[in-house]
């Protein structure tokens, strides 16, 4: 849909550009409007929605008869509308071309996505024109400098084309499914827009130190943009990405806002790296919340209307629980007017599990993972949805899916959880490490499903030297979230180094009581506060941090999600009896950590418990 800039006058300007675009796409023609503005071009196009009427009509048929370019925006969204008031504007534009000279330029067609021109649904005189290719609207130096070529003088510029329109060189498109919209473009973006208005209001065309300047200007903002471009590719890296590799992100973030502060899809960018320290487990800190809250609301305060900055805060509210309804209600927008960006799809997705909204949630994740070239991060987010449902075996089959996609420890981390945890296949469980690269095993993620996966298989040394080389004192990701001189401790136990034992678990007790300093009220460190007093036996001690740790378990709210520390806790203080109850009465499964877990050996020398073990599950 096409529209007149607010300010334009009664009868238009001669050398002005009429925009016409469906109203889906909005977003690409505000780019591209925005840039040509930047260098002195007049453009017919405003954001807001126009009403019908015979005045508005005759309005947008005299703006087509004195245009001096008509672009006409082609893309998925024009396909799939057989009907809209475009496809009249692009008639009276074929129209006016009849009472033209043969060779003058006047219709430029840009697409802004995939669709082919031998499938597009176009008049058949757009044909005759060069099409210029601009992925998600944002146009490319040699397009701003074509367009300008036309203007002034449309009859050469036209000289060497099929009939109308020189050759443009079009912005390179994007890889498929990339993060971030035309990254791969030396755009020109707003700071060059600001720099030409605030300088030349009403220079129609630039001096040659006007033009440095703007130059200058929108190479600065496309580099930021790139460096922000970089920081995208790690995040689509998700879980596989390392400590340093979010590092980098951040480093790139920061380069990319020092090189243009005013850019609220760049502060959006950041934003988000900075949540992608507290989503993946290594930071997540007062520090980092308040970093990431304070980026993603400057971020729309710069650009309120900016997709990016917009799922920035959206991203950063559904972590929030006061904040996550609020969240998911942007994220629902940003879907319709996004439909196939997989970020906002699977991020959809991550709220509603947030809002326990499971079912809803798998639709979400199965429409990411329907987008082309498929999304196996949208497949990891759905077995997570089926887990919650108790649909293992579902959930299993679509990790299953993302591996035969993608093969990545990630993927290999995931399902060692059913793996390990709902099967106790400890032989397949031992393949799936073996299959993890080194720098995997050092990150908390994979390094805590090893401990378990060796400690469980009784070889306590594998466990002792890959300790060593773990850099971390507490990890902070995945199924155990607690310090690693915790398994180090059982580990030597294992071997029969009781005294050994106990000097982890004093370092471990260190760790957790440092901790607590900040956290006092965590019941997470409180926890682990009172099962590392019982494993150093220190029973007065322990008995007082077990009552304070039941309390608050109590209160939790969800109390079933801390039964098996409990249990850790109690066995550990020889209240073997109160442990079983607790297993027994919860009507919990027979699960692995149970049978093989070296915290719970005094519980499997218990005839009751030996029993109950050996009895069939429960049915449901």
């Amino acid at each position: 849909m096409a529209s007149s800039s607010p300010d334009s006058p009664t009868r238009p300007a001669a050398g002005a550009i009429f925009l016409s675009y469906a109203r889906e796409d909005a977003d690409a023609a505000r780019r591209i409007a925005d840039a040509l503005r930047g260098f002195g071009v007049e453009v017919w196009f405003d954001q807001s929605e126009l009403r019908g009427g015979d005045a508005w009509d005759q309005k947008i048929r005299n703006q087509i008869k004195t245009c001096a370019l008509f672009l006409p925006i082609v893309s998925a969204q024009t396909q799939a509308r057989t009907e809209g008031y475009f496809r009249r504007e692009w008639l009276l534009a074929v129209d006016r071309t009849r009472d033209m000279a043969s060779g003058l330029a006047f219709i430029v067609p840009v697409v802004i996505d995939d669709t082919r021109e031998s499938d597009a649904a176009v008049p058949e005189e757009f044909m005759r024109y060069q099409w210029t290719r601009l992925a998600q609207g944002v146009p490319s130096p040699q397009f701003l400098d074509q367009v300008k070529r036309l203007l002034e003088s449309p009859r050469n510029a036209a000289s060497s084309t099929r009939v109308g329109v020189a050759p443009m060189a079009s912005s390179a498109a994007p890889k498929k499914n990339s993060p971030w919209p035309g990254a791969a473009v030396a755009a020109v973006v707003i700071a060059g827009v600001v720099a030409f208005v605030v300088l030349r209001p009403t220079e129609k065309t630039p001096s040659p130190a006007t033009a440095a300047a703007i130059k200058s200007a929108a190479s600065t903002a496309s580099n930021a943009r790139q460096l922000a471009a970089k920081a995208w590719a790690l995040w689509e890296k998700q879980d596989d990405a390392t400590r340093d590799d979010w590092a980098l992100a951040d480093q790139l973030c920061q380069q990319a806002v020092g090189l243009d502060p005013t850019d609220g899809d760049v502060a959006a960018a950041q934003a988000q790296m900075s949540l992608a320290f507290i989503i993946f487990g290594f930071d997540a800190s007062a520090a980092r919340y308040e970093a990431a809250r304070t980026q993603a609301e400057r971020a729309v305060r710069l650009a309120p209307d900016s997709n990016e900055a917009q799922f920035a805060l959206a991203n950063y509210y559904r972590r929030q629980t006061t904040t996550r309804d609020e969240g998911v209600r942007i994220l629902r927008q940003l879907v319709e007017r996004l439909p196939t960006d997989k970020r906002v799809l699977r991020t959809l997705a991550s709220g509603l599990r947030g809002q326990k909204e499971y079912q809803e949630s798998l639709i979400y994740s199965d429409r990411a993972n329907a987008l082309p070239g498929g999304d196996p991060i949208a497949l990891f987010g759905k077995e997570e949805a089926l887990r919650l449902l108790d649909r293992e075996a579902e959930g299993e089959n679509a990790i299953d899916q993302a591996l035969a996609v993608r093969p990545t420890p990630a993927g290999y981390l995931k399902k060692l959880l059913y793996v390990l945890h709902y099967r106790g296949d400890l032989d397949e469980a031992r393949a799936l490490i073996e299959k993890l690269p080194a720098p995997s095993l050092l990150e908390d993620w994979g390094a805590a499903y090893a401990f378990q996966v060796w400690l469980w298989r009784r070889e306590p040394e594998k466990v002792i030297a890959m300790a060593n080389a773990v850099p971390k004192e507490y990890l902070e990701k995945g199924v155990f979230s607690g310090p690693k001189a915790y398994y180090t401790g059982l580990a030597r136990q294992l071997t029969g180094n009781t005294a050994a034992a106990h000097t982890d678990w004093q370092a471990a007790r260190q760790v957790v009581e440092q901790r607590l300093k900040a956290q006092p009220n965590s019941i997470e460190l409180l926890g682990w506060r009172a099962l590392l007093l019982a494993a150093l036996d220190e029973r007065t001690e322990g008995e007082q941090a077990l009552h304070v740790y039941e309390q608050l378990v109590i209160t939790s709210g969800t109390p079933e999600a801390h039964f098996s520390d409990l249990v850790r806790i109690k066995a550990a203080l020889g209240h073997t009896d109160e442990a079983i109850d607790i297993i027994i009465s919860s009507e919990t499964r027979r699960w692995p950590v149970l049978r093989y877990d070296p915290a719970f050996d005094s519980l499997r020398k218990d005839p009751r418990f030996a029993a109950w073990l050996k009895a069939p599950e429960p049915i449901k």
